[in-house]
């Protein structure tokens, strides 16, 4: 069977390029790959997809970006460009799907707690709306040591680089505060030196959590009682309310925005409904649609926005101002996911509950069997699940226990179908009529739970929260098919709740115990608040989780006797060495007469723990720097076990219960200096059965690199970058994905692997690695005992660059400190320097007069990776230490010596080399191929501004990956550059951007290619305007009643790279305008304009493409026939569907590398025009028009000769430009060009090219 990959030793088991990288979802491949398409006869190779990709630009606190692009086809490109420091950066993707990348440097501010996890979230922070393109800055919380004062907090944080003014969080001792991202780098170090600081939490972001629920709970009939929820004041914190609703005027008494711009006026819909759930009149209805609790007054926070999103510390500061307004019972129909065990919402709910006596009651979340959102995962929450109408629960619901196993949700209530007031404006739901809407959410069950916990404090207005809440639930009404888990110990019941005397512990929880426990007991307490003593029979059931062994849980008695005003006790007992492992609950009743009420009984019997502990030593025999852990569940619910990061300790200890496990570890030795890493090596153990306890080992003595040969390459590489990924998929499709993307062209370490011990049974384990190889970026030249040597060097990737030879006399100056240049002249020279490499000894090497530096390991011990990213313009170069010996020698004699160096600024050659293994990591993990195997890609990159620097990334999916990583590289341009990658059953995609310098980002077509070809590409070749989608089949389209325009908001003039930048589209027909692309068409004749303005991200340094305005004008009906394929697949139709007679125009100038034509000379350029593919119509034009203007637009003149091709395809076009001082240095462009049918196309570009 034929391998997809390059060569790879393995050991009984076959190469396969399988699973996905950093996704839940696993898509398997066979071992053989598909074929690829062939470029002569599928112009380009290029895959088809539907529409543009999906893009996400998100940064870090630390200043590092990462971009998540994901195609229409589904696969996921992810790059990552480094703020400064260094280029690794760590991947986990947890059984959730959620992406975390954590730059190199941090591993240990979580270790010990400074930095919240979150704030790595890749997927979470493009989830609530932290992407670049919808915000500036990266919401955080910081939360000092002890308890300061508010001035304290807010003055700390306000000090610190890029924040702007901090609001305080007075229970947490905390602040709240924004942080520029283009100054997080130094917010991030600021951070990292106040050691006031306790934690840095990301602000994360709560969600919404989406006439017979009324009667169903029994509200009613308290009302026959009195009890309305008169002189009781609920609180309802969510997206505001409508102001002017009849059934809310008179029920809300106070109200406050903490949402900045936005008013307590509801405009999503979700506050409203909530509200009126709670406490409407009904006024709008007739008092059809009552509140539970109608009497109630209502303070209204409005801590979401209008699109139902808010940060923590807005629930945080309404909880908080809710209880300042004396608020008796708090409803939260918001939410979040989280896997943490805390949050500072949750702490904070816990702090104000405790103090304050006011009962907090919360959405459990709409995530059905995932896991329980934040905040109602607070120990002193009411946490809510949602159930129907036959009080079965909701799909949606998120079911419990939390992850430590305590029982949540504890009640439920009716959350399917809810009618209540509507807000003006808004749609949420399945709207009724003017007034009321139906929707559905544990959001629509938490405000009964809250209506009714108001009626109760009516009744009792001196009980405080955790009365409350057991009253609440031990009177609701048992839902005996039903699971604890799913709708706890039962639905709430505002009849019972209000009219029983008798009242009980709601939840007796032993939570998680082991058979080591033996007995252990709870305590039940029944309060009577009649005048007369009462006997309850007692009756216990454990059938709502699994069958209960006989014995296993008992009640100290069979009836008990509480007193008139007073409370009695028993005793539930259980015996934890007789059940299986699993889950148990059940219900205590308690029943006299009328009166019935009930405690949950839940515990889980875990399976006993084992110790786990691993042994590990770096590459030399020692207690490495720092690993980092991950226990993977096989077995069970799907999950991370356990995740430990350590530091300079020779093993670790982790206490398990017994089952299978895969095992990952990064075991990572860095040298001195600046957190350099010498060593990366991962420790996989794919499968490991723990019944009793286990010791492994990870010896990184025994790791082998990760490395790539290209066996017939006779020129020099060197490693550039490099991808690990380490995938474990379970039987039941759950994975967990762990590995690290490097920039490595500016470092000698090395990335490896141990071999394992075990071999994936229960799902799959793959191993993939993307090596990344290039020649180098300077060699030197020197003699060494009468022998020239050849040295290749490795250099940081934008510091001082230089090409061609440059002889330099070579002045060793020790560890270059001051001391060190006493002695030593090295003005203009090259000053050696030992590793390791601080950026203080080059500016010590620049002030002594150097006119370069060389950093050199002294021993295999040491490390050497220089910065990143560094501003100087002093070369700073350094020495591999494997290939180094000769100049060691040379250097420890002391003296000065000769020495050329050679520089290539265009790193003319590189290679990609990817390979996967599966099943175990083997002992060979280097990737072998010959010249044969691989593409040859050329890519010409222009630039749009002078002195420019790129960021480029070249993506690799093997047959059915879904996502790939790379970290992105910087080069000058205008340049040209070789890439080499390997072909078969491989699919690529370039990206290349400018965007130092502000200009547009632009991208290739997911695509394959042929071994043996050369591909050729342009790239920025320039004006760029906007253009069909690539990825379309279809773009300009129609059916009868549907009109499709797929535009690339910008594309380059010759090869068709497509990118996305801000534009305005307008829409008319026949004159008047439409409000958007789905209403524009109709079946009858009819004229079409669409208008769109493009503005790219200009700046001085990248001045070209300003402003570009197209304005294509359509004369079109209903189609008769199709005339492209895929077009109605397009529109998911099965009637006509044919090209639209759009005119579409690009230019053929011959620009030069900085897409610039020479002033006071005469240039002819070529306008083509060309219909979309598939148009019937006569694509001959009847017109065109073309001007220039040299002031950017204020004026124009016409261009001094248009020659129309009256076939349509190449306009010949001559102007004279005036001389560089007459001009604003740039020319800008108009045209119109037309035919005898009605169809014509305008467009402008501001700054089209430049003048030289």
């Amino acid at each position: 069977m034929k391998s997809s990959t390059p060569g790879v030793r393995r050991r009984g088991f076959g190469l396969c390029a399988l699973a996905v990288a950093l996704t839940v979802a696993v898509l398997p491949a066979p071992a053989a790959a598909d074929p690829v398409s062939d470029p002569a006869t599928d112009p380009g190779g290029i895959v088809w997809p539907e529409n543009l990709p999906d893009t996400a630009d998100v940064t870090l606190v630390t200043g590092d970006r990462v971009e998540v692009r994901t195609n229409p086809d589904g696969r996921t490109a992810i790059s990552v460009t480094p703020a400064g420091g260094s280029g690794t950066f760590n991947t986990l993707t947890d059984p959730q799907g959620d992406l975390y990348v954590y730059p190199g440097d941090v591993g240990p501010y979580l270790a010990e707690g400074l930095l919240d996890n979150e704030l790595f979230n890749v997927t979470r922070l493009v989830r609530d709306g932290y992407d670049d393109d919808t915000t500036g800055s990266i919401p955080v919380i910081v939360d000092y040591t002890g308890q300061p004062s508010d001035r304290t907090t807010t003055t700390r944080t306000d000090d610190m680089p890029g924040t702007e003014p901090a609001v305080a969080l007075t229970t947490l001792g905390a602040s709240a505060t924004t942080v520029e991202k283009d100054v997080a780098p130094d917010f991030f170090e600021a951070l990292t030196e106040d050691s006031r600081i306790e934690r840095i939490w990301l602000d994360a972001q709560v969600h919404v959590q989406l006439d017979e629920s009324v009667p169903l709970i029994g509200a009613p009939q308290a009302w026959e009682n009195g009890f309305d929820g008169a002189g009781v004041t609920v609180a309802v914190l969510d997206s505001g309310y409508d102001t002017e609703h009849p059934d809310l005027t008179e029920a809300v008494v106070g109200s406050k925005s903490f949402i900045d711009g936005e008013t307590v006026q509801d405009g999503h819909g979700h506050g409203t409904h909530v509200a009126g759930t709670i406490a409407g009149s009904g006024a709008a209805s007739g008092g059809t649609h009552k509140g539970v609790a109608p009497g109630a007054d209502l303070l209204v926070g409005k801590v979401l926005d209008d699109d139902g999103n808010g940060p923590f510390s807005a629930v945080i500061l309404g909880a908080e101002w809710a209880i300042e307004q004396g608020a008796d019972v708090i409803s939260m129909s918001l939410g979040a996911k989280t896997m943490a065990s805390t949050d500072p919402v949750s702490e904070t709910i816990d702090a104000l509950s405790e103090e304050s006596g006011v009962l907090f009651v919360i959405a459990a979340g709409n995530e059905g069997a995932n896991i329980l959102g934040t905040p109602g995962i607070a120990n002193r929450a009411l946490t809510v699940a949602a159930t129907d109408n036959q009080d079965v629960v909701a799909s949606f619901s998120s079911r419990g226990p939390r992850s430590d196993g305590v029982l949540k949700p504890e009640i439920s209530a009716p959350g399917v179908g809810i009618v209540a007031p509507r807000s003006s404006g808004t749609s949420l739901g399945s709207p009724v009529d003017e007034y009321y809407t139906g929707a559905n959410g544990t959001s629509m069950a938490t405000p009964h739970v809250s209506g009714v916990a108001a009626l109760l404090v009516q009744q009792h207005p001196d009980w405080k929260a955790p009365q409350l809440k057991d009253a609440l639930v031990s009177t609701s009404t048992t839902l005996w098919d039903q699971s604890l888990h799913d709708t706890g110990s039962g639905r709430v019941d505002a009849y019972k709740a209000v009219s029983s005397e008798v009242y009980a512990t709601g939840i007796a929880d032993f939570g998680t115990v082991t058979v080591d426990d033996q007995t252990v007991e709870q305590t039940v307490t029944y309060t009577n608040v009649g005048d007369t003593s009462v006997t309850l029979d007692l009756s216990l059931d454990m059938s709502r989780q699994l069958e209960v062994v006989p014995g296993a849980v008992s009640v100290s008695a069979e009836s008990v006797t509480v007193p008139a005003d007073g409370t009695a006790e028993v005793t539930v007992t259980l015996d934890a060495t007789l059940d299986e492992y699993g889950a148990y609950g059940g219900n205590l009743t308690a029943t006299a007469g009328d009166i019935d009420v009930s405690t949950a009984i839940h515990y889980i019997k875990e399976v006993p723990r084992q110790a786990l502990t691993i042994d590990v030593l770096n590459r030399q025999g020692e207690a490495p720097s720092t690993v980092e852990f991950i226990v993977f569940e096989l077995t069970g619910k799907a999950r991370v076990a356990a995740q430990q990061i350590v530091f300079d300790k020779p093993s670790a200890t982790f206490q398990l219960p017994a089952g299978d496990y895969a095992i990952a570890a990064r075991i990572v030795q860095s040298g001195e200096g600046f957190g350099f890493v010498q060593d990366t090596d991962y420790f996989f153990e794919p499968e490991v059965s723990i019944t009793e306890d286990v010791r492994l080992t990870a010896d990184a003595r025994e790791a082998v690199d990760i490395t790539a040969d290209i066996t017939d390459e006779r020129r020099q590489l060197m490693k550039d970058t490099i991808m690990v990924l380490g995938e474990r998929e379970r039987g039941d499709g759950v994975s967990m994905a762990f590995g690290h993307i490097a920039s490595i062209g500016g470092s000698d370490a090395t990335v490896g692997a141990i071999p394992s011990q075990t071999t994936a049974a229960n799902g799959t384990f793959a191993l993939h690695a993307d090596v990344g190889l290039a020649t180098p970026k300077y060699t030197a030249r020197f003699r060494a005992d009468r022998t020239w040597i050849d040295l290749p060097l490795i250099t940081d990737q934008m510091t001082g660059r230089f090409d061609g030879k440059r002889k330099f006399v070579a002045v060793p100056v020790g560890a270059g400190e001051d001391a060190d240049y006493a002695q030593r002249d090295v003005e203009g020279a090259l000053a050696v320097i030992s590793a390791p490499f601080d950026m203080a000894k080059v500016d010590r090497a620049q002030a002594n007069g150097a006119a370069a530096t060389l950093f050199v390991r002294d021993d295999d011990a040491s490390a050497l990776e220089l910065l990143y990213l560094s501003t100087t313009d002093l070369p700073i170069l350094g020495a591999p230490y494997d290939t180094s010996a000769a100049l060691r020698a040379v250097t420890a004699a002391g003296k000065p010596f000769d020495i050329t160096v050679e520089g290539h600024i265009d790193d003319p050659v590189g290679y990609l080399v990817p390979f996967s293994v599966s099943g175990s990591v083997p002992d060979e993990l280097t990737a072998k191929a010959k010249q044969r195997d691989f593409a040859k890609l050329v890519n010409d990159v222009r630039a749009s501004g002078p002195a420019q620097v790129s960021l480029e990334a070249l993506q690799a999916w093997r047959t059915g990956q879904a996502v790939s990583a790379q970290v992105t590289k910087f080069k000058y341009v205008p340049t040209r550059r070789t890439e080499y990658v390997y072909a078969d059953g491989m699919t690529y995609q370039q990206f290349v951007g400018v965007s130092l310098s502000g200009a547009p980002s632009l991208y290739d077509t997911a695509r394959g290619y042929q071994a043996g070809r050369t591909y050729q590409s342009d790239w920025y070749h320039g004006p760029l305007t906007p253009g069909p989608d690539p990825t379309s089949p279809c773009a300009f389209c129609r059916t009868s009643d549907r009109i499709g325009f797929d535009v690339a908001s910008i594309t380059d003039s010759v090869d068709n790279h497509f990118g996305l930048m801000p534009t305005t589209v307008t829409y008319h027909r026949d004159g008047v305008e439409v409000s958007d692309l789905d209403s524009l068409a109709i079946a009858d004749s009819a004229e079409y304009r669409i208008d769109a303005t493009t503005t790219p991200y200009t700046s001085s340094l990248a001045p070209l493409w300003s402003t570009i305005d197209t304005s294509w004008t359509f004369v079109s009906s209903a189609p008769t026939q199709s005339t492209v394929d895929g077009c109605a697949e397009r529109f998911a139709t099965s009637g006509h569907c044919a090209a639209l007679p759009v005119i579409l125009t690009g230019y053929d100038m011959n620009l030069d590398g900085q897409n610039s034509a020479r002033a006071g000379k005469q240039f002819k350029f070529d306008l083509l025009t060309e219909r979309p593919p598939g148009c019937v119509q006569d694509s001959r034009i009847a017109g065109v028009e073309v001007e220039v203007s040299y002031n950017d637009g204020d004026t124009w003149v016409s261009a001094d000769k248009v020659k129309v091709d009256r076939r349509g395809a190449e306009h010949s076009v001559t102007v004279k430009h005036p001389k560089m001082s007459e001009t604003s240095g740039y020319v800008s462009l108009r045209v119109a060009v037309w035919d005898d049918d009605g169809n014509r196309t305008e467009q402008s570009i501001i700054r089209a090219y430049a003048l030289r």
